[in-house]
């Protein structure tokens, strides 16, 4: 059972553990061959300790960057098309009306949204 807010590692076959490192291409992810618990699971209530269910939509949050990795067109080869959300051209993404306030915010603004709200990047 993975509670929001708990600290996982993620293990993908055939590559390892993802553990942010900057890098000079793609989404500063890198390989890791021991886990490595920087990313949490973040629901819409974002009630720590609340069980992650598997029909809910999540977010997937890193410690590391203090940001969300989201789903993000991205330009070169070769190229996954994931992002962090500050750094995506197509902004902010929060769910309802707030989308057309957030578009300008600084990574202050988003770490103060992260923290006290129910923020949902739907990846």
């Amino acid at each position: 059972k993975i509670n929001c807010g708990d600290k996982i590692a993620i293990f993908v076959e055939n590559g390892g553990y993802l553990k942010y490192e900057s890098r000079k291409w793609g989404i500063n992810l890198v390989w890791s061959e021991t886990p490595v618990y920087e990313w949490e699971l973040r629901t819409m209530e974002n009630k720590q300790g609340t069980p992650v269910m598997s029909d809910l939509n999540v977010g997937l949050y890193n410690g590391t960057t203090r940001d969300f990795v989201r789903q993000c067109r991205r330009t070169g080869m070769p190229v996954v098309d994931l992002a962090w959300v500050i750094d995506c051209p197509n902004g902010f993404v929060v769910p309802g009306s707030l989308n057309n306030i957030v578009k300008n915010l600084t990574r202050e603004d988003i770490d103060s949204i992260i923290k006290y709200s129910s923020v949902l990047l739907a990846l």
